[in-house]
């Protein structure tokens, strides 16, 4: 079995507001806990939600105690660390944090706190307009402000992962413009736009570019980002092999946005169909070691030099 590097899920978002438990799922909750479930390393996202009165910040730090707690509660999780061995050993999970929208950053102070407290990777924008920059589901032609332009500096210096999902395409030049080969960005949860024409996936350039400088982008299992009627497991191995061989089959792997969508790629439904998959890969005849490489692989090497 191999082993799942996953770059991206809501859970966080869905233990503080709904009650959802790693180890016990509550109705509705795609990851968990299982042995049927091949996850040996998942990243958390702590997602800014504009809805709440809460101030943001306060939402970023409620949701790392969440993820503190969840490590505290159950032996299994494990935080993944510059000398960590991967694949996990003796059924540990590895786990990591990270920052979905730059909402609560209004000052490279905020960038320091969060590197401090344990934050790998920032998404810089969400689905709106915030101080760092303009989202993809937007209609700016505008990149990044002066302020991202700094925040995305000081995440180089620091040795934090710049994430480019749900940013538009001049956010996203400026990205690639001011990063370097051993800080490339990563796109945790987007899929290949030439497969899928959605302005929340990556145009041909923006992959060969981000695989050029050695980044890595995560395949999503949102339906409505993968194709039209009911896109399935067959969908999303089309992203990836888009992905493979526009960019690189060394930057291609899964960011599943598992509880952060309500709309999952028919045959992906929870963590448990992971398995669905890498079958599928394997029928296609790709090889033993790509499929290694997309399942964990290239995301455990990418993301090694921000540790």
């Amino acid at each position: 079995m191999f082993h799942v590097a996953d770059a991206h899920t809501d859970f966080l978002y869905k233990m503080v507001n709904d009650g959802a438990d790693i180890a016990k799922p509550i109705e509705g909750q795609q990851l968990f806990l299982s042995q049927k479930s091949p996850v040996a390393l998942q990243v958390f996202a702590a997602w800014m939600d504009r809805r709440k009165a809460q101030q943001y910040s306060f939402q970023t730090l409620e949701m790392i105690d969440a993820f503190e707690r969840m490590l505290q509660a159950d032996p299994r999780l494990k935080r993944f660390e510059k000398d960590s061995e991967f694949p996990p050993k003796d059924g540990t999970i590895y786990a990591m944090l990270s920052v979905e929208g730059g909402e609560a950053i209004t000052d490279a102070f905020m960038i320091r706190t969060l590197c401090r407290l344990g934050v790998k990777s920032v998404a810089l924008t969400w689905n709106h307009k915030n101080r760092l920059g303009y989202p993809a589901m937007g209609r700016s032609d505008k990149g990044l402000t002066a302020l991202g332009k700094e925040i995305v500096a000081e995440m180089g210096r620091l040795g934090m992962a710049v994430d480019v999902s749900h940013l538009n395409d001049e956010g996203i030049d400026d990205v690639l413009k001011l990063s370097r080969k051993g800080r490339a960005p990563m796109a945790s949860h987007s899929n290949a736009r030439s497969v899928r024409n959605h302005p929340r996936n990556l145009s041909d350039r923006h992959i060969r570019a981000i695989a050029g400088m050695g980044g890595f982008i995560g395949v999503n299992f949102y339906r409505p980002f993968l194709g039209s009627g009911a896109p399935d497991v067959d969908t999303v191995v089309e992203h990836i092999e888009h992905i493979g061989n526009t960019g690189s089959w060394k930057c291609v792997g899964l960011g599943s946005d598992f509880d952060g969508m309500e709309l999952p790629a028919e045959g992906l439904e929870t963590c448990e169909r992971f398995g669905a998959l890498i079958d599928a890969l394997r029928e296609r005849g790709h090889s033993e070691a790509v499929v290694s490489d997309i399942a964990g692989g290239n995301y455990v090497r990418y993301i090694r030099q921000f540790l």
